[in-house]
């Protein structure tokens, strides 16, 4: 993929902990067997025994049973008993199963209380503190009683600002149960964050004290924000996962109504180096039993990675308005963005993305895609025909997003297109890729006359009258060129053939390998074979590193035309080429080759 130096600058690393949410641990006793929750929380256990970190974390809902409960006070202890094993600390904050839901009219169980709070400190001490390594400060705060006018709320916020203010400027991160927000600061009252006015209070704390990362459960689900410098994450559950936010993903619900989508159950590992952190997510598939070692998948931040870009078909930060139903938001629909595909994107540990200029002109994508700039993301943003000006304006305003812009065209438009761009490109030092368009209407897809289709890319057959256009009529302005190679191509000869190209004309020069199937009536949905072709790119990338290789597609195109599987599936779950470029990635963060 060339040289990739974008992204923060981590260096050394100092050490590793571990994130773990909404174990829900369940009674256990005489005719009651092994609850699922318990079993998958054992064989966590077991692997974060084996892994060895510096501490691990615990966000809350340690157990199920609410405080009313009969059984509730004799889970606590199982839960403590349970995690024991681990030789590390282990630091837990409370969650509303552990202690009572937060105050509201509407919850739909019972709140926080005095007596609550006392039991759970009788088993794990206060719910707020402080736990100091290797340079770094962890701060955790039961987020259940914010709003809640308790005694304890207000002795929690005196703590709270003189333990930021003591270590202003030096690292910390702060764990709770309930998340400040999902979507945005501003965002409704809903049943799954912290309410106003505690949420703006406690916004407010973390902006000016520039704590580096917040960690967050309650949702059992994957979100993640990234305000004024801090990384929030929402973590997954290491037992189930809610089964209303199913509502995000389109096609049927996974086991259970939802509830079982076990390819989305696990922990964080987080890597603590000098200058910052990497937050991964370690898959366990709801494991019961021993089954092998599990993927500690790379990051964007561990640098470039592997030699594949990304071609993003799919909405990639998707909002959806979840039905209002109960028992937790009867009243209201909340919002809720799918951030799913960026989690796979960083199992695959993949920087170089592309997308729809739409993408960059949309206000609320664009701050996403600003966001994982800042990570070290690098995105290709294509349109296609002639720019107006609407469009050049939009891209010299937003230069500093964009890796590349390609501009897909007929050949016979060049000339207007250097004229127009001419100016963009000397100011705004934008890098243009000249992409030919090929279309029934043009007469140049290589495909049969029966086969309807239209996308970009000169062909392999076509290089030598792209080389010419880049040396003339596009001297100077056009910085590159994007080919696409068919399903089926020679990828070694192919590619052979590009890395010559780039050299003569010591510009950029793209290609996207494509999985589509030759017709729009066809499919590709054999994942063994898929597997074996993403293989066979990703070593001919390595073989090519002048060629800049993407692979379309990322997700399952799963209806409509040139129907195929992808890396990830509907539900945003590896299939078995997500789980190769997975293990990929995480071989070359442990340093030992892929």
């Amino acid at each position: 993929m060339g040289a990739d130096k974008s992204g923060p600058v981590l260096g050394r690393r100092l050490f590793g902990f571990a994130v773990v949410a909404d174990s829900h641990l369940e009674p256990e006793g005489e005719g009651l067997g092994v609850p699922r929750s318990n079993a998958r929380n054992r064989r966590v256990v077991a692997h974060l025994q084996a892994m060895a970190p510096a501490f691990v974390l615990h966000l809350g809902d340690i157990v199920h049973p609410v405080p009313r409960a009969p059984a509730h006070d004799a889970t606590l202890e199982l839960a403590r008993a349970l995690y024991a094993p681990l030789a590390c600390p282990v630091l837990y904050t409370p969650g509303n199963h552990d202690i009572g839901d937060k105050h509201g009219d509407l919850a739909p169980a019972s709140s926080v209380t005095q007596a609550a709070l006392e039991g759970y400190a009788r088993v794990f001490g206060p719910p707020f503190g402080v736990h100091r390594h290797g340079g770094c400060s962890v701060v955790l705060i039961d987020s259940c009683m914010l709003n809640s006018g308790l005694p304890a709320e207000a002795a929690q916020r005196r703590w709270l600002e003189a333990q930021l203010r003591e270590l202003h400027g030096q690292r910390v991160f702060l764990a709770m149960h309930y998340p400040p927000f999902l979507v945005e600061p501003g965002e409704a009252s809903h049943y799954d964050h912290i309410d106003a006015p505690a949420r703006h209070w406690l916004l407010d704390l973390i902006r000016r004290h520039r704590v580096e990362a917040v960690f967050c459960g309650h949702v059992h689900h994957f979100f993640w924000n990234r305000l004024d410098g801090t990384e929030f994450y929402v973590l997954p559950s290491t037992s189930f996962t809610r089964r209303d936010y199913s509502e995000m993903f389109r096609g049927a619900p996974t086991d259970e109504f939802g509830r079982n989508d076990a390819a989305k159950l696990g922990f964080f590992w987080v890597d603590v180096h000098e200058g910052g952190h990497v937050a991964r997510f370690v898959r366990t598939g709801g494991q019961t039993v021993a089954s092998g070692r599990l993927i500690v998948p790379g990051h964007p931040k561990d640098g470039p990675g592997l030699p594949l870009g990304l071609w993003l078909r799919h909405p990639w930060c998707e909002l959806t308005e979840l039905p209002h139903n109960p028992p937790v938001d009867e009243f209201a629909r909340r919002r809720a963005r799918n951030d799913y595909a960026v989690q796979a994107l960083w199992d695959f540990g993949v920087r170089v993305l592309r997308a729809p200029v739409d993408d960059l002109r949309d206000a609320r994508v664009r701050a996403r895609v600003a966001d994982l700039v800042a990570l070290g993301h690098r995105f290709t943003f294509f349109s296609a025909g002639l720019p107006d000006e609407a469009l050049l304006a939009d891209l010299r305003a937003h230069a500093a997003l964009v890796a590349r812009w390609e501009c897909v065209l007929p050949l016979s438009r060049v000339e207007a297109l250097v004229e127009r761009v001419r100016p963009l490109v000397r100011e705004a030092g934008l890098c243009v890729v000249l992409s030919a368009l090929r279309s029934g209407a043009q007469g140049n897809t290589g495909k049969s006359a029966d086969r309807h289709f239209a996308g970009p890319g000169f062909r392999l057959a076509e290089l030598a009258q792209a080389e010419a256009v880049l040396c003339g009529v596009g001297a100077g302005v056009i910085g590159g060129l994007g080919f696409a190679l068919p399903r089926g191509s020679v990828l070694d000869e192919s590619l052979a053939a590009l890395q010559a190209l780039a050299q003569r004309v010591g510009a950029a020069v793209v290609a996207a390998c494509s999985m589509l199937p030759d017709g729009p009536n066809d499919s590709v949905l054999d994942d063994t074979a898929i597997e074996r072709e993403v293989r066979d790119i990703v070593a001919a990338a390595r073989r090519h590193p002048g060629v800049e290789v993407m692979l379309d597609t990322f997700g399952d195109i799963d209806r409509g035309y040139y129907v195929r599987h992808g890396l990830v599936d509907r539900a945003l779950n590896w299939r078995g080429a997500g789980r190769w470029l997975a293990q990929q990635a995480a071989a070359l963060r442990r340093g030992d080759g892929a």
